[in-house]
């Protein structure tokens, strides 16, 4: 927990030696490739949810806008499902945004372990981002399906998983970042 304290001086550098403990030699990316890697991260997952909330901010001004009458009428249920349906497809584009990133997360992960994937698998997205009902703040969880179970391919996708956990933690959005 102290390697991920981001107020301590040295923070980034401390985690990378955790990291580099954990992996042995299996992974000899030095520092500033990891870095790179983060600030690309850190630089999108901003951008996505600037985006989205510039699009929060649009859909809250046009709900203040709008006076809604004492006694229910079919326009004021239609402006309700309209609504809701607009709600539903920025949550699904913010989905497939956060799908998308996730991906990058693993494609960097994979960089990182090598290019030596013992057999084909498939990363599988669950929670909020399998059901399409995402935010920008929601949680990155997804699992990974194999082909081969194997010693050697159990290890590998071990390490892959802790390499895409490290990846996100050094983007200081946990509650250790």
């Amino acid at each position: 927990a102290a390697a991920r304290r981001n107020t301590q001086d040295g923070w980034k550098e401390t985690a990378f030696k955790v990291q580099q403990a954990y992996w042995k030699d299996s992974v000899k990316a030095p520092y500033s490739e990891q870095d790179a890697i983060t600030k690309s991260l850190k630089t999108e997952l901003l951008e996505l949810r600037n985006e989205q909330r510039k699009q929060l901010e649009r859909l809250h001004k046009q709900v203040s806008e709008i006076k809604l009458l004492s006694h229910r009428s079919r326009d004021d249920n239609k402006w309700m499902t309209d609504f809701v349906s607009t709600v539903r497809v920025l949550s699904e584009n913010c989905t497939e945004k956060l799908v998308a990133f996730a991906g990058r997360v693993i494609e960097n992960s994979l960089q990182l372990v090598g290019d030596r994937v013992p057999c084909e698998f498939t990363a599988v997205a669950i929670g909020s981002l399998a059901r399409g009902e995402a935010t920008s703040y929601s949680d990155l969880e997804y699992l990974f399906h194999i082909d081969k179970k194997a010693p050697e391919t159990e290890l590998f996708f071990e390490q892959l998983a802790m390499t895409t956990y490290f990846i996100i933690g050094n983007l200081s959005e946990t509650k250790w970042g």
